[in-house]
């Protein structure tokens, strides 16, 4: 009874039959973007409340919502070592978090549109974004600045990804190519 008064609270259900693994299941609103920590402890997510929220694996419970983009958030991914999150927004923005303490360790700045696709680095130095503008940026993780700016596609960008060696990038596009 008490959801119906409270509705904007997640609600969380188990399930799975004898035999199998219980799955959680996290109801809240529209979810964009979701991603596992690298020890799979954790759940990051983007959606249509314009926050980015990290969820425990097991239990369902919000650890932490980030709040700061102020559109929907359209992609969001851990670092390897789990101490940042990196989220993409209608907002045009890349924004870097820490996990701990929740604060906005960077904005970085210079899509012209949505950013569909965010993703660090193996190494944790890099994050490469990818934009409804149509381009594919690579930033400094620690500094946030613009390294690298690739304006190759002619539609949206809608996936972007780093080899596991860290010296190549792909990227999906709505212009019916990957680039590498």
């Amino acid at each position: 009874m008490w959801k119906k008064q409270f509705s904007h609270v997640p609600a969380f259900e188990q399930t799975g039959g004898e035999g199998s693994l219980p799955l959680l299941m996290i109801r809240d609103r529209r979810f964009y973007s979701v991603a596992f920590s690298s020890d799979g402890t954790r759940i990051v997510s983007g959606s249509e409340n314009r926050s980015v929220q990290v969820w425990d694996e097991s239990t369902g419970e919000e650890l932490r919502k980030l709040d700061g983009h102020s559109h929907i958030v359209q992609c969001v991914a851990f670092s390897n070592d789990g101490t940042r999150i990196v989220s993409g927004s209608d907002d045009r923005s890349v924004r870097v978090w820490d996990v701990l303490t929740s604060a906005e360790l960077r904005k970085l700045v210079g899509h012209s549109n949505i950013v569909y696709s965010v993703a660090f680095s193996s190494d944790d130095a890099y994050i490469v974004s990818g934009s409804r503008d149509k381009s594919v940026w690579v930033w400094d993780a620690s500094t946030g600045a613009e390294l690298r700016k690739l304006t190759d596609h002619l539609n949206p960008v809608r996936s972007v990804a780093f080899s596991n060696d860290g010296t190549r990038i792909v990227s999906g596009s709505e212009d019916k190519s990957v680039r590498v």
